[in-house]
């Protein structure tokens, strides 16, 4: 009742704001009140609560549109799109920073503004998993900083991206270098919040490194600062550390309690991949001490909160590959119009060479002057059609052929030699961490080579297990669920799916016929 009593006098203040006439006086009273939504919005998301966070954002935005105040406009936008990240919702939130961005670049004043979108737009490339494209924004923003505003901010905020994408390529020694520079800036500058971050980050690297004790004692570390309680976001990260770590260390019931204390955070404030990451471990704890009930609700939670992650991620990639084609289209027909013109203009300069040479009596020399420039036309128009076939061909490639076809021999041999597939925790994240490709990369053998997706193909070769194991003489006694198991899947109910999907039956139906 309190929340909603709140928010109906924030709309109510809002709505009686804009009905007043603007005088010299009230325009600077709209200046200040933009200004002190601005300070209510950062204080709602740094305490946690997300929904106040949206409803400050989306007044704020209102308010600064309205009076074309473009700076707290932008500040506006790129809050909206992180409501809208923390939902998976990673489309929508992109496009609202390309938008905040076209804005920023009309403030001429300073470059602060670009910057906040592009240090925002670095990080949901990471969520995404375009890592190079973060790296390379982030860089940017490292030599744009010195030109903003807060310097020693911006620059840990790059840095702090710059971490979490090398340590997703699998260079944890870089992301460490990158986390421990971030704690550094941190430290000096007094900002409780950047050192929690990078505390954060660091125990995530040793976790991934093996370093598990490690990996728990910086998260230790990160508990002891007052800003701990007050982030609730970082907090909840760092729960997650010290739950998968402890995990690793076999301490099953401190990893679970961990977990949990993550989850009700993510569960409170709808952070939908934390949510998802801590079902996925407590389905191993629960599996570990055989308590197969919250195994299978765990396990039910976990694929659902998947499958909507996942189906968010996919439609962000998917939308931005195709801006990335269609901007290398208009690049090949810049290209075009280019060559055009400049053979209108070889034209024109050919016919006055020929009237000069004609006054000075050169014509043999300008008739083999003519032969080679047609010639070389038509070698560079040849190139060009090259390039352009090229092009189409490969626009959406960031590896060479050679690449993709080294990469679909080892992926063969996981699969066919290994049996990766069996695997009942297999990902694409790991899959790709095991190749040590990038999850990006991993997609695009897949869809050049393949011509499926990861899950696709796995599921394809599960199966074809489940058939074998099916067709044994000694598996009438078994349970689907155990079929389902032993040829690699988690769940009976996406094993029936997919089963029915690639061969026209259910696993029971399959069996029965194969007895009739």
């Amino acid at each position: 009742m309190f929340k909603n009593i709140t928010t109906y006098l924030l709309l109510s203040i809002v709505t009686q704001f804009y009905s007043q006439d603007k005088t010299g006086s009230q325009l600077l009273n709209t200046q200040k009140k933009a200004e002190s939504y601005l300070e209510k919005l950062q204080e709602n998301y740094t305490e946690g609560n997300y929904k106040l966070h949206k409803i400050y954002s989306d007044s704020l935005y209102n308010i600064s549109k309205k009076n074309n105040l473009k700076a707290l406009q932008v500040k506006a936008m790129v809050n909206q799109a992180i409501s809208l990240n923390m939902q998976t919702k990673y489309v929508e939130g992109i496009a609202l920073y390309k938008e905040a961005l076209t804005i920023a670049k009309t403030i001429l004043e300073s470059k602060q503004a670009e910057t906040v979108v592009l240090v925002n737009l670095g990080n949901i490339y990471n969520n995404v998993e375009l890592y190079e494209k973060s790296i390379e924004t982030m860089k940017k923003i490292l030599k744009q900083a010195a030109y903003t505003k807060k310097p020693n901010l911006i620059k840990m905020a790059a840095l702090n991206g710059l971490s979490i994408s090398y340590s997703a390529l699998n260079k944890e020694k870089e992301s460490l270098l990158y986390a421990e520079q971030v704690k550094k800036i941190g430290e000096k500058t007094g900002n409780e919040s950047i050192v929690l971050t990078s505390l954060n980050h660091i125990s995530s690297s040793y976790y991934k490194l093996g370093e598990y004790e490690k990996s728990v004692e910086t998260a230790n570390k990160a508990t002891k600062y007052k800003a701990f309680e007050k982030n609730t976001r970082v907090k909840a990260w760092i729960f997650v550390n010290l739950g998968v770590a402890n995990l690793k260390l076999e301490h099953y019931n401190k990893a679970e309690e961990y977990l949990k204390q993550a989850l009700n955070i993510a569960s409170e404030k709808n952070i939908e991949e934390i949510e998802m990451i801590c079902y996925e471990n407590l389905t191993i704890i629960y599996q570990k001490q055989n308590k197969t009930t919250a195994y299978l609700s765990a396990e039910k939670k976990y694929n659902e909160s998947r499958i909507s992650f996942l189906k968010n991620q996919k439609k962000a990639i998917t939308e931005e590959l195709k801006a990335e084609i269609e901007a290398k289209e208009k690049t090949i027909s810049a290209q075009e119009d280019t060559e055009a013109l400049l053979s209108e203009q070889q034209k024109t300069t050919l016919w006055f060479s020929v009237f000069c040479m004609i006054g000075l009596g050169g014509l043999f020399w300008i008739y083999i002057k003519k032969n080679d420039e047609k010639n070389a036309v038509k070698e560079t128009k040849e190139q060009i059609e090259e390039v352009k076939v090229t092009s189409e061909k490969y626009k959406n490639s960031s590896l060479s052929k050679e690449d993709r076809s080294s990469y679909k021999q080892e992926i063969l041999k996981e699969i066919e030699e290994e049996k990766i597939y069996l695997n009942h925790n297999l990902t694409q994240a790991n899959f790709a961490k095991k190749l040590s490709l990038s999850s990006h990369h991993l997609s695009e053998v897949f869809s050049f080579e393949f011509d499926k997706n990861f899950y696709q193909l796995i599921n394809s070769y599960r199966i074809k297990e489940a058939k074998e194991i099916l067709q044994l003489s000694t598996s009438k006694d078994y349970k689907i669920l155990a079929v389902a198991y032993d040829s690699g899947f988690k769940s009976k109910t996406t094993f029936n799916r997919v089963f029915k999907e690639q061969t026209g039956y259910t696993p029971s139906e399959y069996r029965k016929k194969l007895i009739n």
